[in-house]
């Protein structure tokens, strides 16, 4: 127990779904979405035994099984994102190959969410070699968006809208701030009349921090920019994001303390005004713990994915009211060395799903989602204690030692 923390409430552990294949390595939870209240899961082999599925959240019985139609024509990551389209799921291969001299550009596939029969092809409207398009997806306003990220085009990111009923593009949305930045479009959400684009690789403060962009989902007219309150070089402000009827939950896995390298940070927004309502703290700081590489929002409770953290990986709980720490959740099969929470979805590691919060486990097994139970109310805790304001000065500054940029993807250890 941490100092100054007491005994709280925590989720507790209802089932385990695995992986229905016996294949070995098939990532199952790689990625996560909800789809009318069950459990939309990817599965990308990697070696054309790729798969996504739908499962019944209350049962774990398997209810629909959706598999690329591209199988066996090159590098296939199918599963690598999955989301809810209308009645409809959508489901993403970032590593998909246009072509012999054109690869991993990245394509996305429609099914019938009740029988899983493929429906179209979403294909890369402007492919270029490792666009990955399609690591994160969601219908925001009817329509579908998909993202692309350029490892080699000198890129910074841009989004595509497509029509989601026939997949047709509608139009592309780029970075507001392109010059020397990347990383736009990596994560995006919908609220309200709203949505909330992150730019992992966005600048502030002359470093590449991070932020979030906001739009009117309608116009697409920009309306604010939301900085990284803490910036460091490669924070990667907006890894993760989640949102609930009044927050946002931005996660920031590469921030680095002035001790720690790489430690993370989360942060929770007001959904109306973009101000900062919490910083959360990583309550077990070592470097590359990439704490807030997941995040999940639900009732009065935020939960934050560690899955660097020590025995598999863990969730931390916090009470979204007061910013105090209730506890973690341990990865339930640590021998597995799993990288329990480590997640690549647009939900990917963690996900809230009504009463229940959703888990990934998906290294160096068959893969596995735990579902857990959330306490209806949140639990008494004492905060961990707010850094004093010099501090807090002392964080900021670290962004002063720049460090040296790595690749794209490999970002937040």
């Amino acid at each position: 127990m941490i100092a100054g923390q007491i005994q709280a409430a925590l989720p507790t552990l209802v089932r385990e779904i695995n992986s229905p294949p016996p294949i070995n390595s098939s990532n199952f939870g790689f990625s996560f979405g909800d789809f009318n209240g069950n459990l939309l899961v990817g599965s990308p082999d990697f070696f054309n035994n790729d798969a996504a599925y739908l499962m019944n959240l209350n049962t774990g019985a398997k209810l629909v099984t959706m598999t690329s139609p591209d199988a066996g024509k090159g590098m296939i990551s199918f599963g690598g994102s999955i989301a809810q389209v209308g009645q409809n799921i959508v489901v993403g291969d970032y590593e998909y190959d246009a072509s012999s001299s054109i690869v991993r550009t990245g394509s996305a596939y429609m099914f019938n969410g009740s029988t899983g029969q493929f429906l179209f092809p979403i294909r890369n409207p402007n492919p270029q070699n490792f666009d990955h398009f399609s690591t994160s997806m969601s219908e925001i306003g009817g329509n579908l968006w998909i993202n692309s990220q350029s490892d080699s085009g000198n890129s910074s990111g841009r989004i595509h809208i497509f029509n989601s009923n026939n997949g047709q593009l509608i139009r592309t949305l780029t970075s507001p701030e392109p010059a020397g930045n990347w990383g736009f479009g990596y994560k995006f959400l919908e609220h309200g009349n709203d949505v909330f684009v992150s730019a992992i690789g966005g600048s502030f403060a002359h470093l590449h921090a991070g932020a979030i962009f906001r739009y009117d989902k309608t116009t697409l007219e920009l309306k604010q920019k939301i900085y990284n309150p803490f910036p460091t070089e490669e924070g990667n402000f907006g890894w993760a994001l989640a949102q609930d009827n009044n927050r946002l939950l931005v996660g920031a896995p590469g921030y680095s303390s002035p001790s720690t390298y790489s430690v993370g940070q989360a942060y929770l927004y007001s959904e109306k005004t973009g101000g900062v309502e919490q910083i959360f703290v990583n309550p077990e700081p070592k470097e590359f713990a990439s704490f807030g590489r997941s995040v999940a929002l639900a009732g009065n409770y935020a939960f934050i994915g560690g899955p660097s953290a020590d025995s598999g990986g863990a969730f931390y709980v916090y009470d979204v009211n007061s910013g105090a720490y209730l506890g973690k959740v341990v990865n339930p099969h640590p021998e597995q060395g799993s990288n329990f929470t480590n997640g690549w979805g647009i939900d990917g590691g963690l996900i809230a799903i009504g009463d229940k919060v959703a888990a990934a486990a998906y290294l160096n097994n068959l893969g596995s989602a735990y579902i857990y139970s959330i306490p209806l109310a949140a639990g008494q805790a004492v905060p961990i204690p707010e850094p004093s304001s010099v501090a807090l000065l002392m964080l900021g500054a670290v962004g002063l030692a720049l460090h040296a940029r790595r690749k794209f993807g490999g970002r937040a250890k």
